[in-house]
């Protein structure tokens, strides 16, 4: 899959033997990917901004209970 792509985003971490923990791995890519994401939606124009933080919080007010956590939380 590395062969073909445009870019790669590497992650070189050492991983704890137990196979009941996520991999540390798989917080570094979540990390990148969180990080990916906020600069395309600062890059983004101001409608679709607007766009997004409409749709985030309607789906924020179906959510039950009393404490709203951000979303993905």
């Amino acid at each position: 899959l590395a062969a073909i792509c445009d870019v790669k985003l590497t992650v070189d971490i050492p991983e704890y033997p137990d196979p009941l923990k996520p991999t540390a791995s798989r917080y570094a890519f979540m990390v990148i990917i969180d990080l990916i994401s906020s600069a395309v939606g600062y890059a983004l124009d101001p409608s679709a901004r607007e766009t997004l933080r409409r749709i985030k919080y309607t789906v924020l007010s179906h959510r039950k209970g009393k404490v709203l956590e951000p979303l993905g939380d």
